[in-house]
């Protein structure tokens, strides 16, 4: 007799809707102005229409759901895209595509980032906060390490703690939150990454690029 094969694929399906489910009721929360309804796995419950069972079914603590809502706007967002800033053979541009990705990525979630950090930084995934806020910390790292076999830095650890701090939402913040289109913050960003740089490098004998071809590395008072 032939074994019987169970198939469990619409279990799977219905647990998956059930997840995205209570991730976007989460973030409607997370996102409501003046912050009425508190963050609570109750009140996920009653926005998603379920039993308060279900959502401890689906994540087995509040910061576990919050952190699940992070990855899905990170995905959103397109921090997905991040590896490309890495394979960028210029350092200086692969800075410039790092910090673009953040810039995209903060006015994208712009609605529902500010109450998600403070509710993670409130709960026992703070840790888990500051961690990936470290990761941000290391990417950059890395690269500056590759602009450091081509330049030299003079305050290289200055360099990865301004940018550190430019890349992050405190900071972008700020610029998406007065008149400019979402173009322009970006423009700026790039233009102060590239003050910095220029600020904090001095250019070795052979420079990364031709000053003709690198505003970075250009003298700004170079004579024509």
């Amino acid at each position: 007799m032939a074994k019987r094969i169970y198939d469990n694929s619409g279990r799977k399906a219905e647990a998956e809707n059930t997840r995205s489910q209570l991730i976007a009721a989460a973030r409607k929360i997370l996102s409501e102005r003046g912050h009425r309804t508190p963050f609570s796995m109750d009140a996920v419950a009653k926005k998603a229409g379920v039993a308060r069972a279900t959502v401890y079914l689906q994540f087995e603590s509040r910061g576990s759901l919050l952190e699940a809502v992070f990855d899905t706007i990170a995905n959103e967002g397109g921090l997905g895209v991040l590896p490309e800033a890495f394979t960028e053979p210029d350092p200086v541009e692969a800075l410039k595509k790092f910090t673009s990705v953040f810039v995209r990525f903060w006015i994208a979630q712009r609605e529902v980032w500010p109450r998600l950090s403070r509710e993670l930084a409130d709960d026992e995934a703070g840790a888990r906060l500051t961690a990936r806020s470290e990761r941000r910390r290391r990417g950059i790292t890395v690269i500056v390490g590759r602009l450091a076999q081509k330049l030299t830095l003079d305050r290289a650890d200055d360099l990865i703690d301004a940018l550190h701090g430019m890349t992050s939402y405190e900071f972008i913040g700020q610029l998406i939150a007065t008149e400019r289109s979402e173009a322009e913050v970006e423009a700026l960003m790039l233009e102060l990454v590239e003050a910095v740089i220029r600020s904090l490098c001095f250019a070795k004998s052979k420079p990364l690029r031709n000053d003709e071809d690198s505003p970075v590395l250009a003298n700004p008072r170079r004579k024509k």
